[in-house]
């Protein structure tokens, strides 16, 4: 009798019997022993990757992959966690599927701040807050991290992402698809979305202003900038501009905050120009902040002669991102 393999990766498969036995017709197939090991090692292989982004990075406790929370298909009293993947307390915390949490009732009169928290045993929970005149967020709990949290108006019937702020500190993002390794199917895979970042601008922007103004900008192609590695500046203020240019480069969080990468304001005389590569920059970042773009700001102290107009570029900004 014909027996069935299977070659998915994402099977589990059947361990197979200790010792030496070879294997014989009619015994267990070998491509499940095959799919045991194959599942064994890939486990191995991402608590590995855990443990040493969580000992070589400085992010603390964060999401590795998914645990988005947003509204449900048809929005009603209840929020939906997306599976995926945190370290929680020292622990790899797993949720294998979308989850759906109750909302409780919205208070008639008060408005009320909610969250949504994870454990390292992967158990999610959500938690209510005190309606109030000034609602605040309830504390979280010992052991656990904030996902998202929850405004829940006054009479509401419904909660929709607009009510919903994303707290993730996200790592890895992560692409699902099927796959072909020589001819053989691989489902569902898994892999990790980390790129490199090396962009910038090709040509200058003319400064005018003599009040800082946004001049260039990098952003992630995706979702965040996780490692600013260098960051390539060039400024030139020719002679007869009558002025002197300033510049300076600031991150934009996740948060819409800025957080300036040079101490202060870089000066470029006139007849000067300045052409270097900047490093070390991500000790000015906050823990646990993640970077949504590198911004080049600049501006004249006295307004330029006409045609004699300075110049900044960001011409590249290396790193990491996903």
């Amino acid at each position: 009798m014909a027996i069935t393999q299977k070659s998915r990766w994402d099977d589990v498969g059947s361990e197979p019997p200790a010792g030496s036995a070879k294997y014989a017709a009619g015994e267990q197939p070998i491509a499940e022993y095959d799919n045991w090991f194959n599942y064994s090692v890939t486990q191995d292989i991402a608590a590995l990757i855990v443990d040493a982004l969580k000992i070589t990075e400085r992010w603390g406790e964060f999401v590795l992959t998914g645990l988005l929370v947003h509204e449900a298909a048809t929005p009603d009293m209840s929020v939906v966690v997306d599976p995926g993947i945190a370290y929680v307390d020292e622990k790899r915390a797993v949720v294998d599927a979308a989850t759906t949490l109750t909302v409780p009732a919205a208070d008639a009169t008060y408005d009320r701040i909610d969250i949504v928290v994870i454990y390292g045993d992967g158990t999610l929970e959500y938690i209510a807050g005190t309606p109030a005149a000034t609602p605040a967020e309830p504390d979280v709990p010992a052991g656990a991290y904030k996902l998202a949290s929850v405004y829940v108006a006054a009479g509401a019937t419904a909660i929709t992402n607009a009510d919903i702020t994303d707290t993730r500190n996200v790592l890895i993002g992560i692409a699902q698809g099927n796959l072909d390794m020589n001819g053989k199917a691989i489902l569902n895979a898994a892999i990790p979305c980390i790129f490199t970042l090396s962009k910038g601008y090709a040509t200058a922007a003319t400064v005018t202003e003599t009040v800082e103004t946004l001049k260039q900008e990098v952003a992630a192609d995706k979702n965040y900038i996780y490692l600013v590695d260098s960051i390539h500046v060039v400024a030139t203020n020719p002679a007869g501009s009558g002025c002197t240019l300033y510049f300076m480069l600031r991150a934009l969080l996740s948060d819409g905050a800025e957080v300036d990468l040079l101490d202060a304001a870089e000066g470029v005389a006139e007849g000067g120009s300045f052409d270097d590569i900047l490093i070390h920059l991500m000790s000015k970042i906050p823990n646990g902040e993640k970077i949504k773009a590198v911004r080049l700001y600049a501006y004249c102290d006295l307004a330029p002669a006409a045609g004699y107009e300075p110049s900044v570029q960001l011409e590249k900004v290396t790193g990491v991102q996903n």
